[in-house]
C-alpha cells in the first residue's frame, strides 16, 4: 500500500516518494536502510520521467540548485551514520511537516530568484537527502514558488530531486552502505510502486495549473502522518 501511494505520489508531482515510503521503512528496518530503499524507488522514477519532460526543463535552475545539492550530499551521508536512529526517525518526520508549513507560508508569494537562492535550496535538499531520503521538500518550495508554468515546475523538480537522489545512491555505492537485502525489498516494492506512478502520471493532467496547490497540501498532509504516525 506504502509501495502504491509513493508511486501515485511521484507520479502526479514529480516527488514526494520518499514522504509516503521512508517513514514506514525507518520503522520496519532503521533510518539507514530505509534511506537507500527510498532512494532506489526514487531514482527509479526519475529514470522513468525524465525523457518525458526533458523539454520542459530550465536548465540553469536545475544546474544551479542540482550542483548544490550534490556537495552537501557528503555530509548528509556522514550524518546519517553517526546519528542516533531514534533521532534519525523523528527527524524524517519533522523534515517534512516543516517543508508543509513553509510552503503554506509562502502560498502567496515568490521566493527570491537568482543562483544565490537556487544554490541555497540545492544545498538543503542535498543535505537532507543524504541524511533523509526526503531532500526534495526545500527544493520543491523553491521550485513551485517560480513563476513558471506546471509543466515547467514539474520538470525541474523531476531533474533536482532525482540527480540528489542519484548522486546519494552512488555515495552510499562506494561507502558500502548497500545490502543486499536492501535491493531485495527494492525489488519486491517496485512493481507495485510503479503502477501508482502511471496512475499519478495520469492524474497530473487533471491538477494542470492547481499543481502548486496540490503539492501543498500533499506535503502539510504527509507531514502530519509522518510526525504523529
Amino acid at each position: 500500500m506504502a509501495a502504491a501511494s509513493a508511486g501515485l505520489l511521484r507520479g502526479a508531482t514529480g516527488f514526494g516518494s520518499a514522504l509516503v515510503i521512508a517513514p514506514v521503512l525507518s520503522h520496519l528496518l532503521g533510518p539507514q536502510q530505509a534511506v537507500v530503499i527510498s532512494l532506489m524507488i526514487g531514482a527509479s522514477a526519475t529514470l522513468f520521467m525524465a525523457p518525458r519532460h526533458r523539454t520542459s526543463v530550465n536548465w540553469p535552475v536545475v544546474t544551479s540548485a542540482g550542483l548544490a545539492g550534490l556537495v552537501l550530499l557528503i555530509p548528509g551521508v556522514i550524518l546519517l551514520r553517526l546519528a542516533d536512529p531514534e533521532i534519525m526517525k523523528r527527524v524524517i518526520g519533522l523534515v517534512t511537516l516543516a517543508a508543509a508549513l513553509l510552503m503554506l507560508l509562502f502560498h502567496a508569494r515568490s521566493l527570491p530568484s537568482g543562483p544565490v537562492p537556487q544554490m541555497l535550496a540545492g544545498a538543503l535538499g542535498g543535505l537532507l537527502m543524504g541524511a533523509t531520503s526526503m531532500g526534495g521538500p526545500p527544493v520543491v518550495l523553491y521550485l513551485v514558488s517560480r513563476h513558471d508554468s506546471s509543466e515547467e515546475k514539474k520538470a525541474n523538480v523531476i531533474y533536482v530531486v532525482g540527480l540528489l537522489e542519484v548522486g546519494a545512491l552512488v555515495l552510499f555505492a562506494i561507502s558500502g552502505g548497500i545490502e543486499m537485502a536492501s535491493l531485495r525489498l527494492f525489488a519486491l516494492f517496485l512493481p507495485t510502486f510503479a503502477v501508482g506512478m502511471y496512475l499519478g502520471r495520469m492524474a497530473f493532467g487533471f491538477i494542470g495549473e492547481r499543481y502548486r496547490s496540490v503539492v501543498l497540501v500533499v506535503l502539510l498532509l504527509i507531514g502530519l502522518i509522518a510526525v504523529w504516525g
